[in-house]
Order: structure tokens, then sequence, then C-alpha cells
């Protein structure tokens, strides 16, 4: 039973979930149940409710740094769920309303968020093994992810991640296969079953002598039996003919074609609000994990039908939907002034009731083994789950996809998320598979608020300072209109006592100045602590090494390439996810692309190529690594001096054109060293080219040609004597026969890759001489028009007068070159001959000492 039960849950595109259960809830059942269905429902609420109050801190925290960042500087706190939210705007009190905010954490984000979009990390593709297999399928690989690196890494999606990490720790990415989205359009040849005889048969009539196919003589005539349809009437005599009818045989055939869309590789990002894993691990090393998204009953009974959906999505006070609940609720928060937006929260029952959560749960084969199955089950993928334990089923583990907590099971498919999810951190913890985002800063934002309102209230009591007024002459009603503008204030004086004035009756309290040194200490304060709490470190106020004041270029770069590294564990675990990106999709590619495709890979100034590749290509151990240091962040400047230093070194871009062709491994490893991108990879090309080249000539050395012109000519298409980097080629070749599949290759092999790499740097010597005697033509070209304009300003020599003896003499002279020059001509002819004479003579010798070797081999 082993076998067969793991061939059924290793399909990843079979669904075995439960058929019965569906057709229940189709015929109306309110509470379909199944032992699968009540098994993983329960399995779904103990790890969903799992380390709930760890989970709860997160997410509270999180959505806590989230409406800082949006100006909501003043939230609330639910007193059930410890949820944070922002405060409605019906709801706010005078007290509140005398609040205000100055957001400082957005500069901080926004800094950050500027760094991390300036961060690219450059993945390369490298062969797992020295074999060509191996080469073959890194250079496939390497096309395939910067293909889908520029699909996925939009800058929409580079800033969405930066809000992840910064706000709630965490950051995870999910590849999968979508086949909504449409990648190309496959044309497939229909078939169906025909029978198709086999020739004519024959039938002979013994009265006559009549031979001929079978449909000629009538079958089956009347009153005779037919054995078999073996008697036929002969169409000339009428008599009884023995007739053999054709073999006939069903076959497959085409009777047309049909269009299939195939789907696309998608990259999404996964909410953390949304997801459960086991904290000890990161979420691709856990066991078990848990998303859940949320869906409308319409889209639902839409596929299903008119049902009800059983189960409930959950609520704030259950927990079941905390997580889907605040990511809502900072999704659809208005505008924030002075710290203060507008809630949902009236609107959560009316939301909660037309919502359904669509829940997909992946389970170890060690989480689920001790669910055990009664029976046969029929499934909706028309297998049937065997009795036994569940685990055997699905040895690699399963995924679940059901409604509402796993109260309706969709979907079961024998995948891991560990093929899927990736996961990053922006600060990290200790014993954590989660991380920590900017939560320290937010007590800077709060203290900032309450000393700026704090000095606000202070200027608008102590700006316009009270005035004491003596009561019996001027009544505590008409003495608040003391300070007001363009008010009249009447007052009796006959109520001052003798001897008093009316300066005496008022009394101007002195204002006095805010506390400078107050003002000093926390700006001071709040300045050095934010950025220490957030890691915008911007060095201008002075660090141990350097001075208060950035006034050179040097020292900006020095504060610059501080404040980067600060930042750099950041971004190498960025680094690291799209490392672990790249090989998820370079292990799932072949799966769902087996056929031909098209990739195109952009060029700059518009540019467009492509390359033709089977997933098939891509199978092959393949290894994927980080380049050096390009995780940091690079704006303008940054790659300006990266391109400076680099032409600094090669004496200019006319010397790295001139070190490129003379040495190109150098050049491209100065490319990587300095981090420049200058979209050169002719290196790269020619050794391909010629890495092909060398396996056409090994393959017709294994089909047995021993002839190395031979082994030349089965390369194809043939080398065009006009084909760039002839000189290169030529180089790769020379190289390759110190290489040890050269060393131990047959003689044959090795004086075909002699010949061929004598005959490229000959080809290059002749492009070179071409395009000297080119460029020679052309200056004598641009030179002539100056020459003629300065002979003609040249008086006109007067002409020597020529006797006849000196003109016979000067014919003769010029018969006498043109016979010398023939006769050059002729002398280098002939020596073309012999040299070719020589060259084949040397073959020949080589081909019997190939032969000698190989008899006495033998």
């Amino acid at each position: 039973m082993a076998a067969p039960q793991q061939s059924i849950g290793n399909n990843p595109s079979a669904n075995l979930a439960p058929l019965r259960p569906l057709i229940d809830l189709r015929d109306g059942a309110k509470l379909p149940s199944s032992k699968i269905t009540d098994a993983l429902k329960k399995k779904f609420q103990y790890y969903w409710n799992k380390d709930s109050l760890a989970w709860r801190s997160i997410l509270n925290i999180g959505t806590q740094v989230e409406l800082f960042f949006a100006g909501d500087q003043f939230p609330v706190r639910n007193p059930i769920s410890g949820a944070w939210s922002i405060i409605p705007t019906a709801n706010i009190s005078n007290s509140n309303s005398q609040k205000a905010a100055l957001n400082i954490m957005h500069n901080y984000y926004a800094n950050l968020e500027s760094k991390w979009v300036g961060s690219n990390p450059d993945i390369l593709v490298r062969p797992g093994k020295n074999v060509d297999q191996c080469a073959i399928a890194a250079k496939g690989g390497q096309v395939v992810w910067d293909y889908y690196n520029r699909r996925f890494y939009s800058p929409w999606y580079n800033r969405q991640e930066c809000r992840a990490g910064t706000t709630f720790g965490t950051y995870l990415n999910r590849i999968r296969y979508d086949d909504s989205v449409k990648s190309m359009s496959i044309i497939q040849d229909v078939f169906e079953t025909k029978n198709v005889q086999m020739g004519d048969g024959i039938g002979a009539c013994p009265d006559c002598g009549k031979i001929g196919p079978a449909q000629d003589f009538a079958q089956n005539p009347e009153g005779v039996e037919n054995f078999g349809g073996n008697v036929g009437i002969c169409p000339d005599c009428g008599g009884m003919a023995q007739v053999e009818q054709p073999p006939s045989d069903d076959f497959q055939s085409v009777s047309g074609q049909k269009t299939e869309d195939r789907g696309e590789f998608v990259c999404e990002q996964l909410p953390l609000a949304s997801c459960r894993w086991d904290l000890m691990r990161r979420a691709e090393e856990s066991s078990w994990f848990i998303y859940r998204q949320e869906t409308t009953k319409g889209a639902l009974q839409r596929v299903l039908g008119n049902v009800r959906i059983p189960g409930e999505p959950g609520n704030q006070e259950s927990g079941m939907l905390d997580g889907l609940s605040q990511v809502r609720n900072l999704a659809f928060a208005g505008q924030a002034v002075g710290g203060f937006a507008h809630g949902n929260w009236n609107e959560m029952s009316q939301y909660l009731k037309e919502r359904v959560a669509f829940d997909e749960m992946w389970l170890s084969a060690n989480d689920i083994a001790d669910i055990n199955l009664q029976g046969d089950e029929k499934t909706v993928g028309g297998e049937t789950l065997p009795q036994g334990k569940l685990s055997d089923v699905f040895p690699d583990g399963l995924c679940a996809v059901g409604l509402n907590g796993m109260a309706v099971i969709l979907g079961l498919y024998g995948e891991t998320h560990k093929s899927q999810i990736s996961s990053g951190v922006w600060y990290i913890k200790g014993l954590s598979g989660a991380g920590r985002g900017l939560a320290d800063s937010v007590e800077v934002q709060k203290q900032f608020n309450r000393f700026a309102n704090q000095q606000a209230t202070y200027h608008d009591t102590i700006g316009t300072p009270a005035i004491g007024v003596d009561k019996q002459i001027m009544p505590a009603g008409r003495a608040k209109y003391i300070g007001t503008p363009n008010m009249n204030i009447p007052f009796d004086l006959t109520k001052l006592p003798e001897g008093r004035a009316m300066k005496d009756a008022l009394w101007q309290f002195q204002a006095a100045p805010f506390p400078a040194a107050a003002v000093q200490y926390y700006q001071q304060m709040l300045n050095v602590v934010g950025q220490k709490t957030s890691g915008v470190t911007d060095y201008n106020q002075g660090e141990p090494g350097i001075t208060q004041k950035n006034t050179t270029a040097t020292a900006a770069e020095i504060d610059q390439s501080n404040a980067d590294v600060l930042n750099q564990p950041i971004f190498q675990g960025k680094a690291e996810l799209r490392k672990r990106n790249a090989e998820i999709t370079m292990k799932e590619y072949p799966k769902y692309f087996p056929m031909k495709r098209f990739l195109h890979i952009a060029g700059k100034f518009g540019e467009q190529q492509g390359v033709e590749l089977y997933g098939s290509d891509l199978e092959a151990d393949l290894i994927c690594e980080v380049v050096t240091n390009s995780e940091m962040p690079k704006g303008p400047f940054t790659q300006r001096k990266n391109l400076a230093t680099l032409f600094q070194i090669t004496q200019g871009g006319l010397g790295y054109s001139q070190l490129k062709a003379a040495d190109p491994k150098l050049a491209a490893n100065l490319i990587q060293t300095f981090d420049v991108d200058l979209d050169d990879d002719s290196f790269e090309d020619v050794a391909d080219l010629c890495r092909k080249r060398l396996d056409m000539m090994k393959d017709a050395m294994n089909a047995g040609v021993s002839d190395p012109v031979a082994l030349i000519s089965a390369i194809q298409p043939p080398i065009s004597r006009v084909e760039p980097y002839l000189d290169q080629k030529g180089r790769w070749f020379s190289e390759v026969l110190d290489h040890d599949e050269m060393q131990q290759a047959p003689m044959p092999l090795r004086l075909a890759v002699e010949l061929l790499a004598a005959g490229q740097f000959m080809g290059a010597v002749q492009q070179q001489s071409t395009m000297a005697a080119g460029q020679g033509q052309i200056q004598v070209a641009a030179a002539t028009p100056g020459a003629m304009a300065q002979q003609s300003m040249q008086p006109e020599p007067e002409q020597p007068q020529v006797s006849p003896d000196a003109l016979v003499k000067t014919q003769a002279d010029a018969q006498q070159q043109v016979g010398q020059q023939q006769e050059a001509e002729r002398q280098r002819q002939h020596e073309s001959k012999e040299s070719n004479a020589q060259r084949a003579h040397d073959i020949k010798i080589k081909k019997m000492e190939v032969k000698s070797k190989q008899g006495k081999s033998k």
C-alpha cells in the first residue's frame, strides 16, 4: 500500500479534498462533516491560536508604528484585544482637540526608504559542478532569473516591502505559479482515434482467374455463408471467389489544433498580520505555516453555487480575524491632520457579515501523523484516499485550502510552503524567526509631541500675559475683554479710592520667554535619540574622529560610508531573501514550463534581446550567490564615483576598451569589483559560444569522425570571417588546451582545436589589417581637399621641355616596372601554393601519427 499512497500524494496538481462534504453542501446541508475536515479544523484552531499573546503583541506594536508613520499620532487602544486604532473624528473631545503633532518619524522612514529602493542585490547563477550540463544550465538560469527579477521587484513592490519591514519588523515573499496570469499561448495538436486499413486486400476467382482488390468482389452473397468475410462474388463471371480482407488497426491521428494559455510565476507580499508559523524558527523553516485572506460570499457562491458557507470568519474579540481586521483598518484609515484621522469602527460589524476567510494551511508529515482515515474516501480529483495514516498519503506534507477556519475543505495538495515562502527581518531578535521594526522611535515621537505641545501652551500663556484689575471699578464680566482687539471696555472712575489713579487699578504681568536651555536640550536630545533608535545616522553633529561640520568632500564621503555601513546588515538580509527567491524560481521553473519559451532580455537604449529556453535546460546542479556589496544602496553620486574610479585605474574609457580586448576576463572582474554596470557581457557571450562549438566537435568525435578538418566542419552555423571577437575566441580555444578535458581528449580533437585557434587568430589579424587600411584611406580622403586647395594657391610651375629620347626612356622604365610587379605576383602565388601544400602535408603526417598511435594502442 505504501507505494500507491505516496504516488497519489506526491502529485502537487492533484486535488485530494474529500468529495462528499462538498456534495452535501451543494444539496443544502448546513454543517457537512468528514473525518479529514474535523481533524484539519482542529489543527487550524490550534495553530492559529498558538502563542496568541506573542502574536498579538507583535501585531499591536507594528500597527502603532504604522499609525505614527502615517501621522496618526494619538491612537487609542482597544480594551479587549489591545489593538491600536485611530480615533473617529466624531469622538474627538475638546481636550484631545487641543493636542498637536509634528511628524518627525516620517522623515526617518523616508531616509530609510530611499536607501532600501537604492539597494538592488545582484544574484549570479553558478554551475554546481564542473560539467558542461551545469555550465549551460547556469547560463539559462541566469536568463530566467534576470527576466523575473525585473517583473517581480518594481518600485512599488520595493517600497511596500520596506514599509512592512520598518513597521512589523518582518517581510514575507511568496513565489507561486498563477493560472490566472497569462504568460504565453501554446498551439497543440488534437488527436482522435481512427480505424485505418493497411492495404487493399486481395480477391481471387478460381473460375475465371480474376485477381484484384478485395473491394472489387461483392461481399455477403445471398444464400451463401460468408465465413468471416472471406467469400465474395466475382465481378466478371459471377462465380464464387476467395477474398482476403485487408488488416486494420486503431491509430491516433491529428484532427485539429487548440490554443492553450500558460500561467506565470508571481511574487506576492504576505502581510505579517495574515500569517502564523512557529516563532522559534523562520517562516520557511517552520514545519507549519498558515496564510489567511479575505473574500466575499458572492465570489464563493459564484463557484460553489448558492450555498450557505458554514462557520464564521471570527471577530476581534475572539482573535480569529484579529490580524485581518488590523490590515483592513490600516488600509481604510483616512488622511491624518494634526495627528487625527477618521476610523471605520462602526462599519466593522456589517463588514464581517459579508466577508469569508479564505485559509491556506501547510502541515508537514509529522504534523498530520496523528490523523487516521477510517475507510476509502473519494476525492475531488477522482482519486481514492485509502484507509490509514494521512501522513502515508502525503509523505512530504500537505497544503489544505479551506474556508472559515477549515469549516469547508476545498483542496488538499501534496506541497510544502518551503518551496514558496521567503522571509526577511529588519532588526533581528534573538532566538526568534520574527523581527522588529522602528518601534523604539515611537517613544521619541511621543516625547517630541509632548514637548512641542508644552512649548506651544507656554507661549500662548506667557506671550499674552494676564492683567490684574480692581474688581470694584471693573466687574468680572467686563474684565475678560481686556486684551481683545477692537473692544470698548466701560469702567467707573468714581469708584477709585482717593489718591489712586487708573494705573493703580490695572497690573500688567511681565512676559517671560521659554527657557533657552530647555529648548536646546530637547532639540539635541531628540535628534540624537531619534537617530540612534531609527538607524538614520547623518553624522552631521560630530562623531568621534569626524569634525562637527563636514565642510570637505572627503568628510562627507566618510559620513555617507558610515551611514551606509550602519544599515548593511539590513540590506544583507534583503539580498539573502532575493537569493532564496532565485533558488525557488530555478527549482520550480522546469515543472511549469517544460516547453520551449522565448524570454525577453531588455537592454539599454531600447535594445531588445531574447533567448529561447526549455525548462529541462535548468535541470542541473545550480548555485545562486549574491555579488559582493551589490546589496548596498547606490545613488547617482555613488554610481558616478565608482565609474570614475574604474576609469582612473584603466586610464580612461579608451584604456578600458584596450584592456577588454587584451584581457576580457580581467576587465569583467574589474567591473564586478568596482560594482559598475557597463552592460557589457561580451566575455561571457564569447565563452558560451566557444563552449557550444567545442561541444559540437565533441559530438562529431563521438559519432566516429576522426578528421580534424571534418570536426571543424561539424560546427553549425560555420564560423564567419567577419564575426566579432575573433581574437578572444582564439584565445579561449588556445587556453582550453591546458584544461583537463583537453589534456585527456583524443588527438584529432586537440588538432581540431589547434587549427581553430590558429585560424581565428589569423582572422583577427586580417580584420585589423582591413580596418587599418580603411582608416588610412579615410585619412587620405580627408586630407585631399586641403592639399588641393593649398596647391591651387601656388603659382603654376614652368613645364620642363621633354626630349623624345627621355620620353622613350620613361616608357621603357614603366614597362620594366610593370614586368617586375607581374613577376612578384607570380612568385607570391607560387609561395602560397607551396605553403598550402606544406600545410596539407603536415596534416597528413599528423593523421598518420594518430593512426600509428591508435594501431599501437590496439
